[in-house]
């Protein structure tokens, strides 16, 4: 298992928690439903990752860079 493996399940984790936090601290559904989908998508393209598929590092970048983007943006 490589680093890119462990980064992209990692920050699913933390995209998730953080989504559950943001509904919890001020009941954004937004916070729960895109923190919710991007780590989803994120434990997903780390399990495609550790199968072989090179596309799964890809959509772990790509899902990374839209929430640098976007977080970018709010600050």
């Amino acid at each position: 298992m490589n680093l890119g493996i462990v980064a992209a399940f990692a920050y699913g984790i933390l995209a998730i928690v953080g989504g559950v936090i943001g509904y919890i601290q001020a009941t954004s559904r937004v916070s729960l439903l895109s923190g919710s989908i991007s780590g989803l998508l994120l434990i997903l393209a780390a399990y495609f990752q550790l199968q072989g598929q090179t596309w799964g590092a890809i959509l772990a970048v790509l899902v990374t860079a839209v929430l640098v983007v976007v977080f970018a943006f709010r600050l």
